[in-house]
């Protein structure tokens, strides 16, 4: 069944499912839907939970087992797989039997970075949508992201004025993670609930000497010490290490897509226009010519940094930012 992020709350209290894909580009609202099946599965006693990454290569018979033999210390489980990849032929097999055939003591979450209808026309995709949910989320555009952060401070009490809303959605540029997390600032700093223009531009103005958005401007002029210093700030100011990924996540994807126009002969001008950027920032990407080689392991480094992050993987994170800003930084 394809249901809507709005949707999710009301449904998973009357009508819920044990089989989850949240699919989409936007990795705040793919987060925060997890986050919202996780909490719902747990609350209802499926204490375990296991992370598998699917990428190539990757042991399907490892997943075959956990489906088909019981807990070791017979908990309920929450199996997860992050799909950085299509499944191969015995994956896709698994999946479809699975979703078929749901183990009574399992939840099985799947998340992905892709909206793919081709993928959601095989086989194993159908048999998800069947006997489960599937939870498609998109970007907010900028004339609807004012909206949004005006939805989000009313449910933190706030009380915005439209302007309120623009300031803060023109300081954040499509970042929902850090929308989020300038509101919760923003709750805690007001006096009254009416959080009005004047306010977040103070707040915006004093919250931070450099911003995530620094840092991608330090990327594409090429500067890597000066990316470093931003990202040290940074890391020193607090900012989250998820909302730091995400603003790498764009650059890495931007700069691949501009690396394959150049290497096919495409007019760059068109891939840069769906980007909807302004004019100076256009100039500069227009001027590029990234390499594939370092791009490709900037994207796997990311990868790394984001099973991290989520606590499925042991690599320290910082360390491994500093990685992908060099990497990402390289002509």
């Amino acid at each position: 069944m394809r249901i809507k992020p709005d949707q999710l709350s009301g449904l998973l209290t009357s009508k819920p499912s044990r089989i989850a894909w949240i699919m989409g580009e936007e990795p705040y609202q793919r987060l925060q839907c997890a986050d919202l099946f996780r909490k719902y599965w747990r609350d209802n006693g499926f204490s375990e939970r296991l992370y598998y990454t699917i990428d190539k290569g990757f042991d399907w018979l490892q997943l075959e087992e956990q489906l088909s033999a019981p807990s070791l210390f017979g908990d309920l489980r929450i199996i997860e797989l992050s799909l950085i990849q299509q499944p191969d032929a015995k994956g896709k097999a698994l999946l479809e039997q699975t979703a078929n055939r749901l183990p009574d003591d399992i939840c099985l979450l799947l998340t992905s970075e892709k909206n793919d209808y081709r993928i959601l026309n095989q086989k194993w995709a159908k048999a998800i949508d069947t006997h489960g949910w599937i939870i498609q989320v998109w970007p907010i555009d900028h004339s609807r992201l004012p909206g949004w952060i005006s939805a989000r401070m009313h449910e933190k009490g706030l009380q915005p004025t439209a302007e309120a809303a623009r300031i803060l959605a023109d300081h954040v540029e499509g970042n929902l993670l850090a929308a989020a997390q300038e509101i919760e600032k923003l709750a805690l700093l007001a006096d009254s609930p009416t959080i009005d223009g004047p306010f977040v531009s103070r707040h915006i103005v004093q919250s931070s000497h450099y911003s995530i958005f620094d840092l991608s401007d330090a990327i594409i002029a090429r500067d890597a010490a000066h990316a470093l210093t931003i990202l040290r700030t940074l890391r020193s100011e607090g900012v989250a290490p998820a909302q730091i990924l995400w603003a790498l996540n764009q650059e890495a994807q931007r700069l691949i897509d501009l690396a394959r126009a150049r290497q096919q002969r495409q007019p760059a001008e068109e891939v840069v226009k769906g980007w909807k950027l302004p004019p100076q920032k256009k100039k500069r990407y227009l001027s590029m010519r990234p390499r594939s080689a370092p791009l490709l392991k900037a994207i796997n480094s990311l990868h790394i940094i984001d099973c991290a992050i989520k606590g499925a993987d042991t690599q320290p994170v910082w360390p491994a930012l500093e990685e992908a800003v060099l990497l990402l930084s390289r002509d």
